[in-house]
């Protein structure tokens, strides 16, 4: 009987969209990372540019797991969208009222890689196809 190994495995294959065109496969490799750097596999996501894998746990906490380890309490309204050198950029949301009363709005959250806020825009920040950032109010 096999046992499963005690390891996670991110493929940078599975990464590759994000590489500028014609970078090579070679550049492509397997990297391994133990079971227990990784608190749960709850809200696990691989994102690119630059490659990281992260984590946003129901406790309240904004994990960078790979590849430098990072960890902050964030509002559990927020959600991971971009990194940008050493600005993190977070989709905030708002709810209240009831029935004709209610009210949904949404908020950019750009905090340090210490989880410190740094700006907060209000709106939506999107990423066209060609990697320009537009700031929707």
């Amino acid at each position: 009987m096999k046992t499963a190994r005690p390891f996670v495995c991110v493929l940078v294959a599975l990464a590759l969209c994000a590489m500028p065109a014609g970078a090579a496969m070679a550049e492509a490799r397997q990297i391994k990372l133990p079971m227990k750097s990784v608190r749960s596999c709850y809200n696990l996501q691989l994102h690119g540019s630059p490659l990281s894998l992260t984590r946003q746990g129901e406790e309240g906490l904004f994990e960078i797991i790979w590849p430098e380890r990072i960890s902050f309490k964030m509002d559990p309204h927020e959600s991971f969208f971009l990194r940008e050198d050493d600005r993190l950029y977070f989709w905030k949301w708002y709810e209240e009222g009831d029935g004709s009363d209610y009210r949904y709005w949404e908020e950019t959250v750009v905090r340090s890689m210490e989880g410190k806020v740094l700006e907060i825009l209000p709106g939506d920040v999107r990423i066209m196809p060609d990697g320009e950032m537009w700031h929707l109010k």
